[in-house]
């Protein structure tokens, strides 16, 4: 009995997508299998590297040409030189109860990989809830020395909601004619104010708005508080109680 051979041709990836090189890295793309050439092992070998390796390039994306269709292009071609082999070895092979497997595979991957991320957020909701402990901490010691110290300087609170009150302050200042914006970045939480003044006889409405914008809290100032002692005098309660 003579070697086993190839059935059929398989064209190489490079013969598929015409706008690759010929030779890509250490690998050759246009590696045609023609019918009644001898198996080779190698054949199978370096059909799996180049999908491995187009993958890899497809992920870190440093070469635009590579594709997503070329990606699984060549996984399919890497499989039908698999099946070529298998077929040479052991005999006709049920392609499609393969392919099933495979989709089964898949499948329970994509249900593992669903339930990492589970994981992931569930730590990512750990560690903001951690962070935010950490800010309420610090704050019940800055509360302590501000209640200490009425009428002198105050410590600045941490953040402890996310986000930025703009909407709060432009709801406040709806008849003052100020230029009120979001910061670019938005602090996290656990930061204090850069622009905090530590003598709220210093203040102004200007200030009480960057205050109100920086913690996404508006101290119960409402729309009608236009007094600007009512309003030093709830961000006192806020950095007080």
């Amino acid at each position: 009995m003579g070697e086993p051979t190839y059935l059929t041709d398989i064209p190489s990836v490079q013969a598929d997508h015409p706008q690759l090189p010929a030779v890509l890295g250490l690998h050759i793309l246009d590696e045609d299998i023609v019918a009644g050439e001898v198996i080779e092992p190698r054949n199978l070998v370096h059909a799996r590297s180049v999908a491995k390796t187009l993958k890899a390039i497809k992920v870190a994306g440093n070469y635009p040409q590579i594709t997503e269709e070329i990606v699984e292009s060549s996984k399919l071609r890497a499989k039908a030189v698999e099946a070529a082999h298998c077929m040479a070895k052991y005999g006709p092979v049920n392609l499609q109860a393969i392919n099933f497997q495979f989709a089964q595979i898949n499948e329970r991957l994509d249900g593992i990989n669903g339930h990492l991320c589970g994981i992931d957020n569930r730590l990512d909701n750990m560690d903001a809830s951690i962070v935010r402990l950490t800010a309420e901490t610090c704050n019940s010691r800055a509360i302590t020395h501000n209640q200490a110290r009425v009428g002198k300087k105050y410590r600045p609170l941490q953040k402890t909601i996310a986000g930025h009150g703009l909407a709060l302050a432009q709801a406040c200042a709806h008849d003052d004619n100020l230029d009120l914006a979001a910061p670019v970045p938005v602090p996290n939480i656990g930061a204090t104010p850069p622009g905090f003044v530590a003598r709220l006889q210093n203040y102004r409405h200007a200030e009480i708005y960057e205050m109100i914008i920086f913690y996404n809290d508006n101290f119960g100032i409402v729309p009608g508080d236009t007094s600007l002692d009512k309003r030093v005098d709830k961000f006192r309660k806020f950095l007080t109680m």
